[in-house]
C-alpha cells in the first residue's frame, strides 16, 4: 500500500494535470422536469437547490408547469413547494438567489396552436418562510432563454434573449432593494452577440456567456464566447469585448461555472440548438447531450475542452453551494428522456492518459457504475498493479491487475467520485471515476 501511495504522488508530480467538474448522483428529483429554472439558497446554515417550473416528460405543450421542488443538501432529500404564481406554466426562465431572496425571471409558454409567449414576470420567493411574496416590478423588455447573473449581491442582469419573435441585444437590470428595472449598455446588435439558450457567469466584475443559438437558417448554435465588463463605478456601463471563437464546440442550454482558479467552464447543454421537445430546428431529428465541458481561462484567452464526464442537456442554472461543489436537476438525457435525476458537481484533478495507454488500447469502462468496472488491454501485463482512491487521498483498495479483461468489484465501495491509478510495467494511469447508488 505505500508503495501505491509513493507512486500516486510521483504520477502527480510527472504528469500534467486538468481540473474537471466530477458528477455524483444525489436523490431524485420527485417529478420529472426540464428547462427548469435552477438556483441555490441557504437557510439557517443548510444549503438548498431549489427547481422552479419547467416541462414534463410528455415533451408537448400540455406538459409546461409550475411546479416547485427543494433539495435539502444535508439530508439529500426532496419535498415540494408552492407552484409558481402563475397563470400558465413556463420554461426557459432563469432563477438567482440574491439578499436572502430567490427571484424567477423570465420564460416563456407554449400555447395549443404553438405560439408562444415571452414572460415579464418577476417571482419573488422567500425561502426561510417558504412563501412566495408579490411579484416583483414586470420586465421592461419579457424574455426567455436569457443568460442571467447577479452583480456583487445587490443587482441581476438579464441579458439578451428571445423576446417573442425575435432575438434581442437588450441587457436589462433588476435592483431588488428598489424593486426597479435600468437599461445597461446593450449587446452590439448582430448575430455574434445576440442569442438564445446561452448561460454566464462572472468572474469579479467580468460576464462571460457562451453559444447560445443565433437568428439564422434553422437557428445554428455558434461557439462564440462573449464578455463583458461592468464599470463598478457605473454598474450600467459594460464593455463588450470582441468575440471569442471555440470552433466547432458550440453549446445550447449549458450551464456556466466560474472555477476556483479563476477560469470558467459551460457544461452539459447540445452541440446543436432545438426546439423545447428536443427535435433539432435543423431536421427535426433528435438532439444528443454533448457531453463536453469547454474551458475558458480569461488570463490568456485560451480554450480547452474535457470530455471525461457525462451530462445532461437542456439545462437552465445550477445551485452555487460552494467555490467547489455545484448542483443541478432535471434536464434531457439521452434519446431525449426528460430526467428526474439530480448531481452533485465536484471540482477535482483529474490526470491526462499517457501515450502508453493508447498504446496498448487501456479502457475503463463503466463509468459511472453502479457495481464494477472492468480494465481492459490488448495484451496482458503481468505485475501489474491497481488502486482505487478517493477524494481524501485514502487508498479504499488494491490488488493486482490478473488478466487483459480485469473486473474491479466496487459493490463494497460507498457511492461516490474516486480515481483509479494504474501501475503497469511501471507506466503510472490515472483516471476519474464515479460509483453510482
Amino acid at each position: 500500500m505505500r508503495n501505491l501511495i509513493i507512486i500516486l504522488l510521483c504520477f502527480f508530480h510527472l504528469v500534467a494535470t486538468a481540473q474537471t467538474w466530477v458528477p455524483s448522483a444525489i436523490a431524485d428529483m420527485p417529478f420529472a422536469t426540464t428547462n427548469n429554472s435552477v438556483c441555490e439558497a441557504k437557510v439557517n446554515g443548510v444549503d438548498y437547490m431549489f427547481s422552479f417550473g419547467g416541462l414534463d416528460t410528455s415533451k408537448k405543450f400540455t406538459g409546461i408547469h409550475q411546479e416547485s421542488f427543494r433539495y435539502n443538501v444535508s439530508t439529500n432529500t426532496w419535498n415540494g413547494i408552492g407552484s409558481l404564481p402563475d397563470t400558465l406554466g413556463k420554461i426557459a426562465g432563469a432563477a438567482s438567489y440574491i439578499k436572502n431572496k430567490i427571484y424567477i425571471m423570465g420564460g416563456y409558454h407554449v400555447y395549443n396552436d404553438g405560439s408562444e409567449l415571452s414572460s415579464s414576470r418577476v417571482h419573488i420567493y422567500n425561502p426561510s418562510t417558504n412563501v412566495y411574496e408579490t411579484d416583483g416590478s414586470p420586465i421592461p423588455v419579457p424574455t426567455d432563454d436569457h443568460a442571467q447573473v447577479v452583480w456583487n449581491d445587490s443587482l441581476v442582469y438579464l441579458i439578451g434573449g428571445w423576446s417573442n419573435t425575435t432575438n434581442i441585444d437588450d441587457v436589462q437590470v433588476y435592483d431588488p432593494a428598489m424593486d426597479t428595472w435600468q437599461a445597461a449598455t446593450p449587446l452590439p446588435n448582430n448575430n455574434q452577440y445576440k442569442f438564445f439558450g446561452a448561460q454566464a457567469t462572472m468572474l469579479g466584475d467580468t460576464i462571460f456567456y457562451y453559444g447560445g443559438a443565433v437568428i439564422n437558417t434553422n437557428f445554428p448554435a455558434i461557439p462564440a464566447m462573449r464578455i463583458g465588463i461592468i464599470d463598478p463605478t457605473n454598474p450600467l456601463t459594460i464593455n463588450w469585448l470582441s468575440v471569442k471563437f471555440y470552433s466547432p464546440n458550440a453549446l445550447y442550454r449549458s450551464i456556466g461555472i466560474t472555477n476556483p482558479n479563476e477560469q470558467i467552464t459551460f457544461l452539459g447543454g447540445s452541440k446543436e440548438s432545438y426546439n423545447y421537445n428536443g427535435l433539432a430546428y435543423d431536421g427535426g431529428v433528435g438532439v444528443a447531450p454533448a457531453n463536453m465541458q469547454v474551458i475558458y481561462n480569461p488570463a490568456d484567452a485560451s480554450f480547452k475542452m474535457d470530455t471525461s464526464q457525462s451530462f445532461p442537456m437542456d439545462l437552465r442554472g445550477l445551485a452555487n453551494v460552494s467555490p467547489n461543489v455545484k448542483y443541478i436537476c432535471g434536464g434531457m438525457e439521452q434519446n431525449q428522456k426528460v430526467s428526474k435525476k439530480a448531481y452533485k458537481l465536484t471540482y477535482m484533478s483529474t490526470v491526462a492518459t499517457s501515450d502508453f495507454a493508447k498504446d496498448i488500447g487501456l479502457k475503463v469502462y463503466p463509468n459511472p457504475t453502479t457495481d464494477q468496472i472492468i480494465v481492459s488491454a490488448n495484451k496482458f501485463i503481468k505485475q501489474s498493479k491497481f488502486a482505487i482512491i478517493n477524494s481524501l487521498g485514502q487508498i479504499v483498495k488494491n490488488g493486482l491487475i490478473e488478466n487483459k479483461q480485469f473486473k474491479i468489484s466496487l459493490s463494497d465501495v460507498p457511492a461516490g467520485n474516486y480515481y483509479l491509478v494504474l501501475d503497469i510495467a511501471g507506466n503510472n494511469i490515472a483516471k476519474a471515476i464515479m460509483k453510482m447508488d
